[in-house]
């Protein structure tokens, strides 16, 4: 973990996007001996402002951390050069990731590299969030999980993931966390990170097949909510100052109404036929 985050710093500055969440503080915990390297920020997009948690702890921990931390505002609106260009790199392109590029673009020099804590949510067990992993599962249970429709189709295929992945469950990884791991993850995050592409490249430490093995033989009690007791000992083992914010505290009700009217909207956009994730 802390040799990953020497290796890529040795490369030179990184932007590091610090949240009030627990994978970037662990990553930034990991960093100690190399945090001069670092490019602390938060970008402030949506419904974010200077008051949310993220802003307000980010701030915290960089004032602990000895850093600067300049938020980096990202705009209303895409200029209409760079639309052009970010709606060609990637379909769907996803006009909120393209506010955020914009703002990246005016703020951070061309050869960015960005670190990001994802891929840690691989042992959160999200699809079993009491800790308690079912002792059997059929192709229709993984279709459950995943939000989509029981059919002849989603069975069959996730009746032979299920049959492909019998050795690993034998190894003793429970299969919602493979799920997660190989499902999930490799779709929305991937879709993520290639829209950044046309910013920076982006390097997540916590993608290393070691650290993540590491991660899942952890006591589940101690990868569930509403604690997450493995992250809060590794940052304590690492950078203890850090561990004294809280983690994640609840937004505003302005915030949150916000940001249930936008995400409703667009669901129902898509109900409609409207794809307001993309614009042409």
């Amino acid at each position: 973990f802390q040799h990953s985050m020497q290796a890529i710093t040795a490369r030179g500055r990184v932007a590091f996007a610090v949240t009030a969440g627990r994978d970037s503080r662990a990553l930034l915990a990991a960093s100690r001996a190399v945090k001069d390297r670092l490019l602390a920020h938060t970008a402030i997009y949506g419904e974010l402002d200077l008051d949310s948690p993220d802003l307000r702890i980010g701030a915290e921990l960089c004032r602990v951390a000895g850093l600067d931390y300049p938020p980096v505002a990202c705009p209303h609106s895409m200029t209409e050069p760079f639309k052009g260009v970010f709606l060609q790199n990637h379909d769907p392109a996803h006009r909120c990731y393209g506010r955020i590029c914009q703002g990246l673009l005016d703020n951070f020099p061309a050869d960015t590299l960005c670190v990001r804590g994802n891929v840690s949510e691989v042992a959160r067990c999200y699809y079993y969030p009491g800790g308690h992993h079912p002792a059997a599962l059929t192709g229709s249970d993984l279709a459950r999980h995943c939000k989509m429709p029981l059919s002849e189709f989603t069975r069959h295929h996730f009746d032979a993931w299920l049959a492909d992945a019998v050795p690993a469950a034998k190894l003793g990884y429970n299969l919602l966390d493979l799920l997660y791991w190989e499902q999930r993850m490799a779709n929305w995050l991937a879709v993520s990170q290639t829209q950044y592409d046309i910013i920076y490249d982006t390097f997540s430490p916590y993608n290393n097949r070691q650290l993540v093995n590491l991660l899942l033989a952890a006591p589940t009690e101690t990868r569930i909510k509403p604690h997450f007791t493995l992250y809060h000992e590794l940052i304590r083992a690492m950078w203890p100052e850090l561990a004294g914010f809280p983690f994640n505290p609840p937004e505003s009700g302005k915030a949150k109404l916000l940001h249930k009217f936008r995400k409703t909207r667009g669901q129902i956009g898509v109900l409609l036929g409207w794809r307001p994730i993309q614009v042409r």
